[in-house]
């Protein structure tokens, strides 16, 4: 069972390949970064918990 399921899973439904290891939330986020636009981006962010590291 995965630790962070609702954030794989969020991710996942974003379209992104999500590998559980070392270093994946830093993967996905410049990712995301690339992908999304700068609003959407934040939004997501602001979604998962992560708006520290925006």
């Amino acid at each position: 069972m995965s630790k962070y399921a609702d954030k794989v899973d969020f991710w996942r439904q974003k379209g992104f390949d999500v590998v559980e290891k070392r270093g994946w939330v830093r993967k996905i986020r410049s990712l995301a970064r690339e992908r999304l636009s700068q609003q959407d981006y934040i939004d997501c962010m602001k979604q998962v918990g992560w708006e520290s590291i925006i």
